[in-house]
């Protein structure tokens, strides 16, 4: 049986594809490990997609970051962190280099998140665990 929950997240997500502007290229890209708690950073090479390792990765994260979603400028990544901490939390990128910084104050709790995206405009991020969604509006 689909909940009306689960039919917006998956709509959340696929606007968040879809929606993302075509001038806009990848350049980071980010990768949460649960097991050591921290998000590893690779730039990409734009002629071969080949990855390569930003300076100063892995960077640390809360207890179980779980995913990294980036922000359509591409100037800040939001880490879910489930089995532990169970919140957001909210890093800025390096233009740059890539490099993560975590901004201090920027953790919102939730229980038990199991996914999130960010919308096209950058202005929510989007959460939801098994039983419900919710959202909270970015400060830039």
């Amino acid at each position: 049986m689909r909940t009306r929950s689960s039919r917006c997240i998956r709509l959340a997500i696929a606007v968040a594809l879809v929606w993302l502007p075509a001038a806009l290229h990848a350049q980071f890209a980010y990768v949460a490990n649960s097991s050591s708690a921290d998000v590893w950073g690779y730039a990409i090479d734009s002629a071969t997609g080949a990855l390569t390792p930003i300076s100063g990765s892995p960077f640390p994260a809360e207890v179980g970051p779980l995913s990294v979603a980036v922000d359509p400028t591409g100037r800040f990544a939001y880490v879910l962190n489930h089995g532990g901490s169970d919140n957001v939390s909210g890093y800025a990128i390096d233009p740059t280099s890539g490099a993560l910084t975590f901004i201090s104050g920027f953790t919102f709790p939730f229980s038990a998140p199991t996914s999130m995206a960010v919308d096209p405009s950058g202005r929510f991020v989007y959460v939801a665990n098994s039983s419900f969604t919710s959202y909270f509006p970015v400060k830039k």
